[in-house]
């Protein structure tokens, strides 16, 4: 099985879009494994609404879905609220600074994903979805991702 199997380029220059650290995943069943959404050139973030991500749930299961450091880097508090569905390999993340605070402009990290891998065999992490919204709750355009799992 390949492990070298590309992810997602990162965004052009300058754009908006996801990462992934690290970049590339490599399980073994029945292993925990995290990987940890990055998104780059962030400008006037103020929240997340909502951030949706699928897999294949025969071969892995999301344990949990959490708010990396981005939008709090700079001391401010955040909101969120998680819906993991491992039945569908489906799970669905937003978060928002508290109102009234700047937007977060900048590169990082945005969520950490916490997987087990289930069985051997080849998966994929997709970000289907990734509302961007800034201080004006106007929405920026990003360029999705995902990520190949190697299970063996």
């Amino acid at each position: 099985m390949p492990t070298s199997a590309a992810a997602t380029p990162p965004p052009p220059p300058g754009g908006t879009g996801i990462t992934f650290n690290p970049g590339v995943l490599n399980a073994r069943p029945n292993t925990p494994f995290t990987v940890t959404i990055n998104l780059e050139n962030a400008n006037n973030a103020a929240s997340v609404n909502p951030l949706r991500i699928s897999w294949d749930p025969a071969l892995l299961r999301l344990n949990d879905i959490a708010p990396a450091d981005l939008l709090s880097r700079d001391g401010g508090r955040i909101t969120s609220v998680k819906d993991i569905r491992n039945d569908a390999g489906q799970a669905t993340l937003t978060m928002s600074r508290a109102a009234g605070s700047a937007g977060v402009t900048g590169s990082g990290a945005l969520a950490t994903l916490t997987f087990v891998a289930l069985a051997p065999g080849t998966a994929r992490v997709n970000v289907t979805d990734l509302t961007l919204l800034n201080t004006q709750n106007a929405p920026s355009t990003v360029t999705l991702g995902s990520i190949p799992v190697a299970i063996q």
